[in-house]
C-alpha cells in the first residue's frame, strides 16, 4: 500500500505525474532535520531532506546555505530537498549563484539543472556562471542551460563557449545542452559545424554533429553533410598506414 504520509515516496510521485510540489510545511521540528541532513542513515537523511522540501520558500533559504557544506551528505540531501522544491526553491538558488563560496556555486547551479524547465527565471545568472573562473561552476551552468526554460540567452552563450571554452570537459556538456535543446538551437550552427570538424575531443565532436542532425533544419543538415563529406577522409591513412 502507499504511504501517504511518506514525503519522499509523495515526492517522487509528484514528479511522475508532473504535479506541483506540495507545500504544507514542515513536519516537524525545522532544525532537527536540517541536522539530520547529515545522517549517515541514508534513508533518515533522505526522509529529512524530503520532509524540508515541504515548507517550500520558507525554508529554501536555510537549505541554500548548506549548499557550501563541508559534508559532500549534507550537500548532496540539502539539494535533493531543493529539488524537490521545485520552482519554489529557484530565488534561493539565484541567490546562491552570486555566493563567494565556489561549491555553494557550483552545487547551486547543479540544482537549478535538475529543477529544469521551472527554473527559467535563473537563466541569465546561469550565462554569467558560464563564464566563472571556477571549471566546476561552468561545468553544472553549461549542463542547467541545456534543461531549464529559457528566453534565447543561453544558445548564444553556449555557441560560444564552444568556441572559446578550453576546458574539453566543459565543452563536452556545452555540446550536449545544445544538443537537448534541438530546432531551438539553431543559431549556433556555425559554432557547432566548427566544433564536428576540429575540436580536440572526439566527444565534442560527436556531440556536435548529432546536434546539427537533431535539428533538422535545412541549414544544419546541410551543415552536417559537409561534415561527413569531410570526414571521410581519413587524415592518419597514408602511405605507411592503410587504416
Amino acid at each position: 500500500a502507499w504511504d501517504t504520509d511518506n514525503p519522499m515516496w509523495n515526492s517522487v510521485w509528484d514528479w511522475h505525474r508532473g504535479a506541483a510540489p506540495a507545500n504544507g510545511g514542515v513536519d516537524g521540528d525545522p532544525e532537527a532535520l536540517l541536522k539530520a541532513l547529515g545522517s549517515e542513515d541514508e534513508m533518515e537523511a533522505l526522509q529529512a531532506a524530503y520532509g524540508l522540501a515541504q515548507g517550500g520558500q520558507d525554508i529554501a533559504e536555510n537549505l541554500s546555505a548548506l549548499l557550501g557544506d563541508e559534508s559532500d551528505y549534507v550537500r548532496r540531501n540539502a539539494g535533493y530537498a531543493l529539488s524537490a522544491m521545485d520552482g519554489q526553491a529557484v530565488p534561493a538558488l539565484m541567490e546562491a549563484l552570486g555566493n563567494a563560496d565556489t561549491t555553494r556555486r557550483a552545487t547551486a547551479a547543479d540544482v537549478l539543472g535538475d529543477i529544469g524547465r521551472a527554473a527559467g527565471d535563473s537563466e541569465a545568472l546561469l550565462v554569467n556562471a558560464l563564464r566563472d573562473g571556477e571549471q566546476v561552476v561552468r561545468l553544472n551552468a553549461a549542463h542547467a542551460l541545456g534543461t531549464i526554460d529559457g528566453n534565447g540567452l543561453r544558445v548564444g552563450a553556449l555557441a560560444d563557449a564552444l568556441d572559446s571554452e578550453e576546458d574539453e570537459w566543459v565543452r563536452r556538456y556545452v555540446a550536449l545542452s545544445l544538443l537537448r535543446l534541438g530546432s531551438d538551437a539553431t543559431e549556433a550552427v556555425p559554432q557547432l559545424k566548427r566544433a564536428a570538424l576540429s575540436d580536440a575531443n572526439r566527444y565534442v565532436q560527436a556531440k556536435s554533429l548529432e546536434a546539427l542532425q537533431r535539428m533538422g533544419t535545412p541549414e544544419s543538415t546541410e551543415a552536417a553533410f559537409d561534415i561527413l563529406q569531410t570526414l571521410r577522409w581519413c587524415p592518419h591513412t597514408g602511405i605507411g598506414s592503410g587504416f
